[in-house]
């Protein structure tokens, strides 16, 4: 598979842009509140790179508006850019520290059957999915997979899939995801690729120009979400490239922020945000296939 399939290709999700600090809406499914912070209004949403004060008002809006509840109740994933795979049980998120932005779990991919949990992660470029799920017993399940060049190639999206049909015995069908934006092929570039550990399964999303390589990260992303047996017509991806809508200041991108100083160009720094969050109305039914 070279790339996105041709069906994926016709069905990406278009933008909507609604109230700058609310961002997007996912549509995975009426059980869950999701979205995505967006636009040249929105903001950093990232307390590393910000005043913490300004930061937590910030998200407190946006959490305000998507009926989130406090910033200080969710549990945000820290990526470790490798393919670390949580479970949020309540013995585990009891155990967390919880300050005034709330708790951190460090991890590549979280899932959790609590629901009025608020998930977030604070992505640049990397291929983030927001999940949802059914198992077996009809429970719902919901999760992040942050996965950059690192993750992709650790296979963490094949990974995930996999956790969750062996730990909550869902079945790949009852699974819907959304792609968020995303660096394009075109700004994924390095000099070398001798840190890649699964070429021989992935080298066509490979490409050589000039003296970079240039790596499909979505596209890999997605093959393997595809190959675990999630449905096409279950996958939604937002084809926005991080780093030519920061070059417009709708977003953030850590590669535009490495290129500009590279050049001498003060870069703004920041990152966006994610959340999803079940709630309790009734849910998506299981597939009878």
């Amino acid at each position: 598979m070279a790339g996105h399939s041709e069906k994926l290709m016709q069905s990406y999700a278009e933008i909507k842009y609604l109230k700058p600090n609310v961002g997007h809406f996912p549509t995975l499914t009426s059980s869950v509140i999701n979205g995505f912070s967006w636009g040249k209004d929105a903001g950093n949403m990232s307390f590393t790179f910000g005043s913490v004060s300004e930061v937590l008002k910030r998200q407190q809006t946006f959490f305000n508006d998507l009926s989130l509840g406090r910033v200080r109740d969710c549990v945000t994933l820290i990526p470790e850019h490798q393919d670390r795979i949580v479970d949020l049980t309540s013995e585990l998120k009891d155990s967390l520290k919880v300050t005034a932005v709330g708790a951190g779990i460090k991890a590549d991919a979280i899932f959790t059957h609590l629901k009025d949990q608020t998930l977030v992660v604070k992505p640049a470029d990397c291929t983030t999915a927001l999940i949802y799920a059914i198992d077996s017993e009809g429970r719902e399940v919901i999760g992040i997979v942050h996965s950059g060049w690192r993750g992709v190639d650790a296979e963490l999206p094949k990974k995930s899939i996999q956790h969750l049909i062996d730990v909550y015995r869902v079945r790949p069908e009852d699974i819907r995801l959304s792609i968020l934006p995303h660096i394009f092929k075109e700004h994924r570039t390095q000099e070398t690729i001798d840190t890649y550990k699964n070429l021989e399964k992935y080298g066509q999303f490979m490409e050589k120009k000039g003296e970079l390589w240039h790596f499909d990260e979505c596209g890999c992303a997605l093959s393997q979400y595809q190959d675990t047996g999630v449905l096409d017509e279950n996958i939604e991806i937002y084809n926005i490239d991080t780093y030519a809508e920061a070059e417009k200041g709708n977003t953030f991108s850590q590669k535009l922020e490495v290129n500009q100083k590279r050049q001498g160009i003060e870069p703004n720094i920041g990152r966006f945000i994610a959340v999803i969050m079940m709630t309790k109305n009734q849910s998506l039914k299981a597939s009878s296939k």
